[in-house]
């Protein structure tokens, strides 16, 4: 999710070419902040979507404590003895929203909910071939399982490792440029 714009206040002085940004953000407090914060931007806008990034329209169990972890809850996470604050989100993918629409950069950064958003974008990667950035680190055989599935299915990315410079500091990303 886009959180509260966050990562478009640290992208903007490195892409002056900037038109328009398209952000997905479930949770609802995130949310509002977000489209605070998109009405302050001049350089571009921003289309803020009180939307899940998935692969098809849905609605789905959400943890909606509003923090920057907020995340799709799966069945194993709903038997847990401490209970997030479950709501339901609804969910979309990508190639519904975008409707063929042109774009050159995708961030995927949604708890854990990688998988999905990357199947909803299939039509707007093949059309297109933007550059992707996709975190691994939310699930354990994501490090694994998504480098490999865009290598096998789009080759003509230049796939890169990169860890930020954060804390904590387990974040691990996936950059995939056309060449």
């Amino acid at each position: 999710g886009a959180y509260n714009g966050d990562t478009l206040r640290e992208i903007t002085p490195f892409a002056p070419s900037l038109i328009e940004a398209i952000a997905f953000e479930p949770d609802r407090r995130n949310h509002k902040k977000l489209s605070e914060y998109a009405e302050t931007v001049e350089e571009f806008r921003i289309t803020p979507l009180k939307l899940a990034a998935w692969s098809d329209k849905a609605t789905l169990c959400f943890d909606g404590s509003g923090n920057r972890n907020s995340s799709l809850i799966s069945g194993a996470q709903m038997s847990v003895t401490k209970q997030p604050k479950i709501v339901e989100a609804e969910a979309d993918s990508l190639d519904n929203i975008l409707d063929g629409k042109e774009i050159d950069y995708i961030k995927y950064d949604v708890e854990g909910s990688e998988r999905e958003a990357i199947l909803g974008s299939l039509k707007t990667i093949e059309k297109h071939r933007p550059a992707l950035l996709i975190s691994l680190y939310h699930r354990s055989e994501d490090i694994f399982d998504i480098p490999l599935y865009i290598n096998e299915n789009y080759p003509q990315y230049d796939l890169y490792l990169r860890r930020p410079e954060c804390l904590p500091a387990w974040e691990i990303n996936l950059c995939a440029v056309k060449r």
